[in-house]
Order: C-alpha cells, then sequence, then structure tokens
C-alpha cells in the first residue's frame, strides 16, 4: 500500500496483467487468470421458490469451487457481470508452466461445468476484451473520444491500457479528473434475501440499490478456504464464546450464549456437508467527476445498505488500494492479513449476496427493442414464443396504448411485415398517412363496396357465402337464426346465379354476379317451384337480405362491383362509424375477416411476418360470430406465421366472455400497461398470477413525456420494458385535441406532408405544446 505514495513505482507496475495465451492470462507474479462474462439471471416478478432454486445453484458453486491456490471475483460494472479466477502457483519455476497450465484448465473446466448446471450463460473474455475494459476504467475521458485502445500482442498487456497519469489519495483513485470512491461492507445483515445487493424490489418495494449512484460497480474478492481450516476456526471461536458464557460475578452473558449457538448451528450445517464458509470482501465503487458529488453518491451507498440492516463505510485510508484489489485479476488474499475486510460467511448466504440476480433481458431476436429499468436495451419478438405468436396488449385509458402501438408497428415494419388493424377512433390514421398505408374508413357517406360474390365459388367460398347470408337474414340474432331448409335454399340460390353467369345468360352475364342476382333468383317463382318448397320461403329469403342489396340502405357496401383492393402493407380498417348498425357492422366485418383469412394462407404470404391488430377487441368479441372467427384466428393462425393482438383496457373486458377466455389461453404473450392498483388485485383471481408478478405489476408506471412502462410476461420470460418516446413518435402517436390541430395546422403549411409536419413539430415542441 505504501507503493501507491512511492514516486518510484508507476501504476502499471501494480497491475498484473502480461499476456494472453492459450485461452488464460499470465500475470506478473507467475499467476495464472481467466476471466468469464456472465449472463445475470433475470428475476423480475420472480417468486421466492423461483428464486431460493437460483440461489441453491449460486451456493452449489460456491461449494465447488477448490479451496487451495484460488482467488475469486464476482464485478457487477452497470449491467455487465464478470467473474474472474486467479490461480497462485506454489512453485513457480519457468520450466513449471505447462504443468500449471494443466492444473489451472482443470480447475475452468470445473468452474465452466458448475456454469452450466446452474444454468448460467457465460463467454470467456479474450485479452482484446480484457484490455478494452480496463482501458475504459483507467481513462474514462479519453474514452470517449478514443473509444478503443489499439493492442499490441508483442508488450505486455498492462502498459497499453494507462494513457494518463492516475492520482492515489488515501480517500480516492483519481484517473483523468474522475474520483474513485470505495465502500466496504464493514456489518453483515442480520438475515439475507435471494438478490438482495442487485435485484428491483426490496420488501416488497421498488427498491435496488444500483440506483444509489448512476455509475456503480459492486465488486466481491472472495476465497473459498478448507473445511479443516474453517472448522478450526469456528471451533476456536466456540471456546472463547463458552468461556465468556458467566463473568466473574456469576451473572450470564447472552450475547455469548446466542454467539455459541450460533456456531453450533453452524459447525452442525458444516459437518452435514450443507454449506461452506466463504470468506469474502464487499466494495461498492463509486466515481464522478465532482468529489461532492461522489461523497454523496457514497452517502446513498451507505443508506441504502442500512435498508437490508448492513453497514458500510467509506474507506478514507486505504481506498485508493482497494480499489485497486477491485480490479479484474488483481485480488490476492495474502494481503487480508494486512487490510482485513474479508467477512466470514457461510455459502447459503453469501448465494444471497452475490450480484447475479439481474433485470430483464427480453427474447432473442430484435423485432422491438426497449429499455429495461437498468437502461439496457432489451429485444422483444412475439416470434420468439415457444408456443404461439399471438399477444394482448391491456392498458387503462392514459398508460400509452397508443404510444406502444404505434412504436409497436413502427418498429416491425422494417421488418417488412404486413399489418391490418381493426380499429375504432382513428388511433392509427397519422401513422396510416406516413407510412403510406391504405386507410379504409366504413362510413354510409363514404362506402367501400365489398363484392363477396366477386370470387369464383370453391368450396371455400360457398361455406362463407352461405354464413355471410345466414347472418345478413338472421341480423345476428339467435332467435331468427335460419333452419336447414332455409339455409339450403340460399345454397341453391347463389349456385344459381353462379350457373347463369356461366351460362352467360340473363341479368347474370357480368364479370361478377351480385347479391342482388342471388335474391332475383329467391324471388323466381320457377326456382321454388323447382324444389316443391313453401312458396313464401325464397321470397321472405329475398325480403329479409333486401337492406344488403342496392334497395336497401346497406347496399352500397355489398350490391355492386368490388371495389375492395389491398394496395399496402400496412391496412387500417376504421369501424367506428358501423357502431350505430350493428346488422351492418356484422357483416363488413364477416367480410373483412374472410379476406384477411385467405390473405394470411396464402402460400406467397407464408414466410413474411404478418399482424392482425384488434383494437378494443372487447367490442368484437361480444358478437358471437365476430368473437367466434377471433377465438378461431387466436388458434389457427400461428400457422401461417401471423400474430393477433389484442388490445383492451381491462383484463375484465375479455374475461367476461367465453371466447375472450380462449383468446387469453391462446395467447402466450402479454404486455400489461398501466394499470389501476384494484384492477391489479382482480388478476390474482382472473389470470391465477403470483404474489410477486402482482407486486411487479403495481409498480409499473407511466411519465407523461418521458416514458411509459409496460409488464411483458411470455412463455419464456417475465419483466418490466420501458418505451422512451422519441419527439418524432411523440407527435405520430399522440392523441390530445390541441397537438393534433398543431400538426393538422403544419400539413397543411406543408402541402399535406405529414412527414415534414411532424419534423417541424418534433423541432419547435418535442413533446407536444405545453
Amino acid at each position: 500500500m505504501e507503493a501507491l505514495f512511492d514516486e518510484g513505482y508507476c501504476l502499471t507496475d501494480l497491475l498484473p496483467y502480461i499476456e494472453y495465451t492459450d485461452g488464460v492470462f499470465v500475470l506478473a507474479d507467475g499467476g495464472l487468470g481467466k476471466v468469464w462474462h456472465i449472463d445475470p439471471w433475470e428475476t423480475e416478478g420472480r417468486g421466492q421458490e423461483f428464486l431460493s432454486l437460483l440461489a441453491g445453484h449460486l451456493e452449489n458453486l460456491l461449494t465447488r469451487i477448490p479451496t487451495e491456490k484460488l482467488a475469486c471475483q464476482m464485478i457487477l460494472k452497470k449491467t455487465d457481470v464478470f467473474f474472474t479466477l486467479r490461480y497462485f502457483p506454489r512453485w513457480r519455476h519457468p520450466q513449471q508452466m505447462a504443468s500449471h497450465q494443466e492444473d489451472f484448465k482443470k480447475y475452468i473446466s470445473l468452474i465452466e461445468g458448475v456454469f452450466q448446471s446452474a444454468g448460467i450463460e457465460y463467454h470467456p473474455v479474450d485479452g482484446e476484451a480484457m484490455a478494452q475494459w480496463l482501458y475504459g476504467i483507467l481513462n474514462p475521458k479519453r474514452r470517449q473520444s478514443t473509444p478503443k485502445v489499439i493492442l499490441d500482442e508483442g508488450n505486455p498487456i498492462r502498459d497499453q491500457i494507462i494513457f494518463s497519469s492516475p492520482q492515489a489519495a488515501p480517500q480516492d483513485f483519481v484517473c483523468e479528473g474522475i474520483h474513485m470512491r470505495v465502500v466496504t461492507l464493514k456489518e453483515l445483515p442480520s438475515a439475507t434475501v435471494c438478490g438482495m445487493f442487485s435485484r428491483e424490489f426490496h420488501d416488497g418495494n421498488p427498491f435496488c440499490l444500483l440506483d444509489a449512484a448512476p455509475d456503480l460497480m459492486i465488486v466481491v474478492n472472495f476465497t473459498v478456504p478448507p473445511l479443516a481450516e474453517t472448522l478450526s476456526r469456528l471451533q476456536m471461536q466456540k471456546s472463547f464464546a463458552f468461556m465468556h458464557q458467566e463473568n466473574w460475578l456469576g451473572d450470564k452473558s447472552v450475547e455469548a450464549v446466542e454467539k455459541k449457538k450460533e456456531l453450533d448451528e453452524t459447525i452442525a450445517e458444516m459437518f452435514k456437508g450443507a454449506g461452506k464458509i466463504v470468506y469474502g470482501r464487499w466494495h461498492f465503487i463509486v466515481r464522478d467527476e465532482d468529489p461532492a458529488a461522489c461523497e454523496a453518491f457514497a452517502d446513498a451507498v451507505i443508506n441504502g445498505l442500512n435498508r437490508f440492516n448492513c453497514e458500510g463505510v467509506k474507506e478514507d485510508l486505504i481506498g485508493s488500494s482497494l480499489f485497486l484489489t477491485c480490479l479484474p485479476l488483481n485480488f490476492d488474499p495474502y494481503y487480508e492479513k494486512f487490510i482485513r475486510r474479508a467477512k466470514r460467511v457461510a455459502s447459503a448466504n453469501a448465494s444471497h449476496m452475490l450480484p447475479l440476480y439481474g433485470a430483464f433481458r427480453g427474447t432473442q431476436t430484435a423485432a422491438q427493442i426497449y429499455l429495461n429499468r437498468r437502461g439496457v436495451k432489451v429485444n422483444v419478438d412475439f416470434f420468439d414464443s415457444n408456443t404461439n405468436p399471438h399477444a394482448m396488449v391491456i392498458g387503462a385509458s392514459g398508460s400509452g396504448k397508443s404510444f406502444f402501438m404505434n412504436d409497436f408497428i413502427l418498429q416491425n415494419e422494417r421488418l417488412d411485415a404486413h399489418f391490418f388493424v381493426l380499429d375504432k377512433g382513428d388511433s392509427y390514421k397519422k401513422l396510416c398517412t406516413i407510412l403510406g398505408g391504405q386507410y379504409m374508413a366504413f362510413d354510409l357517406n363514404a362506402p367501400v363496396t365489398i363484392n363477396p360474390f366477386a370470387n369464383q365459388p370453391t368450396p371455400e367460398n360457398l361455406s362463407f357465402l352461405l354464413s355471410l347470408l345466414s347472418q345478413m337474414a338472421s341480423g345476428g340474432d339467435e332467435r331468427d337464426r335460419l333452419n336447414r331448409e332455409e339455409e339450403g335454399l340460399l345454397h341453391r340460390a347463389v349456385l344459381k346465379a353462379y350457373e347463369k353467369q356461366n351460362a352467360g345468360a340473363g341479368p347474370c352475364a357480368r364479370p361478377e354476379i351480385t347479391l342482388s342476382d342471388v335474391v332475383a333468383v329467391l324471388n323466381n317463382s320457377a326456382f321454388n317451384d323447382e324444389f316443391g318448397i313453401n312458396s313464401l320461403m325464397g321470397p321472405t329469403l329475398a325480403l329479409r337480405l333486401t337492406p344488403f342489396t342496392r334497395k336497401g340502405p346497406y347496399g352500397v357496401f355489398f350490391d355492386g362491383p368490388n371495389r375492395f383492393f389491398i394496395k399496402s402493407r400496412f391496412v387500417v380498417f376504421e369501424l367506428a362509424n358501423l357502431s350505430a348498425y350493428p346488422d351492418l357492422q356484422l357483416a363488413v366485418l364477416l367480410n373483412l375477416m374472410f379476406f384477411m383469412t385467405n390473405f394470411v394462407c396464402a402460400a406467397d404470404m407464408r414466410p413474411k411476418r404478418k399482424y392482425l391488430l384488434i383494437d378494443e377487441a372487447w367490442s368484437l368479441l361480444k358478437v358471437k360470430n365476430t368473437a367466434d372467427f377471433i377465438a378461431n384466428a387466436f388458434k389457427t393462425f400461428r400457422k401461417y406465421r401471423c400474430s393477433v393482438v389484442a388490445i383492451t383496457q381491462e383484463v375484465a373486458d375479455l374475461t367476461r366472455q367465453e371466447s375472450g377466455m380462449a383468446v387469453i389461453a391462446n395467447t402466450a404473450n402479454k404486455i400489461f400497461l398501466k394499470q389501476e392498483q384494484a384492477v391489479v388485485d382482480l388478476l390474482k383471481d382472473k389470470l391465477s398470477f403470483d404474489e410477486a408478478t402482482i407486486q411487479l405489476l403495481k409498480t409499473v408506471t407511466t411519465v407523461k413525456g418521458k416514458f411509459s412502462e409496460g409488464l411483458v410476461m411470455t412463455d419464456a420470460c417475465k419483466g418490466v420494458i420501458r418505451l422512451v418516446p422519441d419527439p418524432f413518435l411523440y407527435w405520430v402517436a399522440n392523441s390530445e385535441p390541441k397537438n393534433n390541430d398543431y400538426l393538422f395546422k403544419k400539413a397543411g403549411l406543408c402541402n399535406g406532408n405529414f412527414i415534414e409536419a411532424v419534423n417541424l413539430c418534433a423541432k419547435e415542441h418535442p413533446y407536444g405544446i405545453q
């Protein structure tokens, strides 16, 4: 430690890194080292049973580490976790290097085997990656302008990673004006909980120690001594506790009695082989350019440790020395007899205190990119599911559903995806204009003619036509449902109309037959007489279909040449204006759904991503036929690489309907935006959520203009994402009237160029008009 203040030393002499060869680091003292980058466990929303299982795996790692000649570190730097293994050979003669390497590789294989059995994903860190890591720590400002150092394999690594003159002070270590302050765990907690230093929750509340400082590094330097040595020390402590149970006045010492009892239990566990004792030092390193801010962050860490009933201390005398021992592979347990910072911790408790319990990591494919609560990029892709790509997005009014869905579409649009949106309320009109999509607003004043008879009478088309005409004739009312004879007559009338067209005779001598042609057949007395049925059945059916012919109010939608064509990868069907006409809405929906089914099933479309987005899905689930289609789509569309996404405000909107329960059962991906607390409590029964998930969902929030959160639940992972809107997305998705009025005025000044208008609005008012 005195060497830090000796001007005869330079920092490189205090670093061990010489070279990286044959998969290991050769160190200056003749030792060897290995470093792994390991992926932290995803523990958000996980229950105690799951966390205890992970802790058991981690304890297994601690108990299987060889007890001699090895020192270990676990380092959490922001969100990256590293595990280091340093090997101290007893005889360091150059001729013994090959033998040492063989021994060390056996230890490496053992550690990697434990990683695999514990489900820990790991990646070895090579010399290049190690140099870049150290370069960033020791040259924080230079790295901003020169992000990478060029490594010369002919020279020692330690001579190539420092490009400044660090200053060592008793209380901190300073690199390029950046102060590194060390806080050490002084008193152990009375009890430990899984992931206490790195998880997002503590005692059911959203609290994470990592939030104490914007740049916090947690380092655990530890060794696992031989069991005989550990037991010897424990027996000695037990003897002292026994001797001090009574003082010379005959009074009992409660502290000594409890100490002896605790030592008896620990020794019993050691004899059972259920664990080991870990000698560990827990250091928390904060850094900032402002010394006062650095002190404040150190105080915040100490306050955070107090929440776990443990004590931390700022290192005011040997802070710079301890900082160096926290660098990877620079921990040597020999000096512990001088430093005296190590704590003896049972392996079961130490497994709770290692920073391997992490935040949400997302899915594999970067279809949608978000941040987690640690500020780390996470991917989400519904098609990564092991069962189906369907999803439901649930959020209360004002929770950010429009933002989420607009962003969802924009991110997937770059993957050449196709979208069909069933909307009520113009939520996607601006986005449709920007993407050059196709916007179809079904309105009596501006009808779009969908001729259901435009295609040839294949068995599939005939089945659809019979279902459609039956619904038109009954109005969707079960009490007016057609009987078998009526359905049979309708079927024959449709076939007869097609036969007349093919024969080229009569009024059907046109490229397409229409509903009027079918009605004419039903009114034909010769047709009715041919089947010897009630002569009024055909005319009665024709009369019931009249509202949908050119003589009725809805005929412009169905009775005429087809004008319904898809010309874009992004199509919005706006249905809000049909809500007052349930008969018309049902008929339009049945036509749209039949078309979309044929589209997603087409051979040339199967390899492509396709999405059917159903906004306010609850309103469609109220009608049996549309509900049946939606439920069937959730069951079958996965086979055609189509994701069906139901969007609604509450889970209760789905659970009220039997078809809604079928939707939930066939949905592998669920995204919950901000919910009312009372609604969240109901999910425990409605969706069988455990208490950990309920508590996590209660913390999901939205901060206007900054971010909106969502709890993502897939069949493989669970965690909170944050959508941080850029100004462009904010103006595209925002639905406030004053912002929309301003945007449309800008669009008028830009000759209708919406992209230019949005860019101008984003520049002038990045997050809306205040």
